[in-house]
């Protein structure tokens, strides 16, 4: 899977502390990782394990080094 263009761009604003980058990259992403997760877990056990991703996503953001693609980290996180 492949990151959007703009991705690079949504983590440089995500780990300066930028919100609004970050409800982007949630909303971009948020439907598609439940669809996966949901492959392996029930609906509400799903929607945990990604809202927690995302909740890391926030918490560790000045240490994320994205060594391949946004989605790539996301989907193996």
């Amino acid at each position: 899977m492949t990151s959007y263009p703009d991705d690079i761009h949504l983590m440089t604003e995500i780990r300066s502390g930028n919100k609004d980058a970050f409800n982007r990259l949630f909303r971009r992403y948020y439907p598609k990782l439940l669809a996966y997760a949901t492959r392996f877990v029930d609906g509400q056990e799903a929607e945990n394990v990604v809202q927690d991703v995302m909740m890391s996503v926030w918490e560790r953001r000045d240490r994320i080094d994205l060594r391949h693609s946004t989605s790539t980290y996301l989907y193996s996180a």
